[in-house]
Formats: structure tokens, sequence, C-alpha cells
């Protein structure tokens, strides 16, 4: 699973990379913040991962993931 959600922080940072505009800026600016809290979290022991934090921020990273696409239309 930590491949998988490693490769989605990239291609979503890599493609909002490309875009020039305002709202791609914070959008990215989301992403990094997202990425550093899950590696915060899953850097902790097992017995003290807060998995309902992972979740959200999973869920935030699809949702930013998918609006990336209606940028490019």
């Amino acid at each position: 699973m930590t491949n998988l959600v490693t490769a989605l922080f990239g291609l979503t940072k890599h493609v909002l990379g490309i875009y020039e505009m305002k709202e791609a800026r914070k959008y990215l600016d989301r992403v990094i913040y997202l990425e550093k809290q899950y590696i915060k979290e899953t850097s902790k022991d097992e017995e003290n991962i807060d998995t309902n934090a992972i979740d959200h921020i999973l869920i935030e990273l699809q949702l930013i993931s998918k609006a990336t696409i209606a940028f490019k239309e």
C-alpha cells in the first residue's frame, strides 16, 4: 500500500506542478502538507498510529488527485 500511496503523491505533485495557476499551487502546497503528515503518521510505532488520520489524509489526496483532471479542461 505504501508504494501506491507514494506513487499517488508523486503523480499528483507532478501534474499540479505542470499547471501555472494560482489554484494549482494552492493544491500542490496542500498535497505536500498531506505527504508530510502521512510520513509523520506512518513513521510511528504500530500501536501509536492513528488510522483515522491516515484515512483522512488518503481521502483528501484522492479528492485533490481527481480535481487535477479538471485543470486540463
